[in-house]
């Protein structure tokens, strides 16, 4: 489903994670649509970017902001008994994921 540079590059490795061979590596994707996305869950082709408006006029990130998606990947850290964290979440304003999750 995710064809950036990031995906194209670390196809291999993240093929090899879903297929199990680093059962103790969690691999978490930030979905525009989806929210927190594990490898191995299938979701439906979207169109979506964080910086994109809903319906409403809110955009997308203030949207999972306001949801507390932060939390969401707090209770996962917890329940999976998470010690590292790598986030390969861009950093540019142009992109704002950060802002979603500055809470955290």
């Amino acid at each position: 489903m995710y064809a950036g540079n990031f995906y194209r590059k670390a196809k291999k490795v993240l093929l090899d994670i879903l297929h199990g061979k680093c059962p103790h590596i969690h691999v978490l994707i930030v979905s525009a649509l989806y929210g927190l996305v594990k490898l191995d869950e299938g979701i439906k082709e979207y169109e979506l970017t964080m910086y994109d408006k809903l319906v409403n006029g809110i955009r997308v990130y203030r949207f999972w902001q306001r949801e507390g998606l932060w939390k969401i990947l707090l209770d996962y850290i917890h329940k999976n008994k998470i010690t590292y964290i790598w986030s390969l979440l861009p950093s540019s304003t142009q992109y704002p994921y950060h802002q979603v999750f500055e809470e955290l």
